[in-house]
């Protein structure tokens, strides 16, 4: 996860540039640019991605997401890299999780999950 200007540029072995914020701060009205790999896919395969922003301290599963996106891809390679921007211009300042989940064919699924803080400006 970065903000261009306030991220440092890594290369990943594929050559992609991303984004790593070196910190969980990130400015009110900002756009996260979230970069992950899902390796050990089916090449051909159906993959669900839901990417949500939710609040701390309660049941991830059970909470409607204060933002949230979602697409199917399928797999080209079995290596899924996947780039999405989430825009936090809705969220006050505080903590919150961002969580990405990535459901396969048979209904397995991997997650990772990652505590931000929104400061002013």
């Amino acid at each position: 996860m970065g903000t261009p200007g306030r991220a440092v540029s890594w290369k990943t072995e594929a050559g992609d540039t991303v984004l790593l914020a070196p910190s969980a701060l990130f400015r009110e009205k900002s756009q996260v640019v979230i970069y992950y790999e899902v390796r050990g896919v089916t090449t051909g395969a159906g993959y669900r991605h839901e990417i949500a922003v939710l609040r701390p301290g309660r049941q991830t599963r059970d909470q409607r997401p204060l933002v949230a996106l979602s697409f199917e891809e399928v797999a080209a390679s079995p290596v899924i890299r996947s780039r999405r921007v989430v825009r936090l211009d809705q969220l006050k300042r505080g903590s919150y999780i961002v969580e990405v989940r990535v459901s396969g064919p048979e209904g397995q699924q991997q997650v990772r999950r990652r505590l931000i803080h929104i400061i002013g400006n």
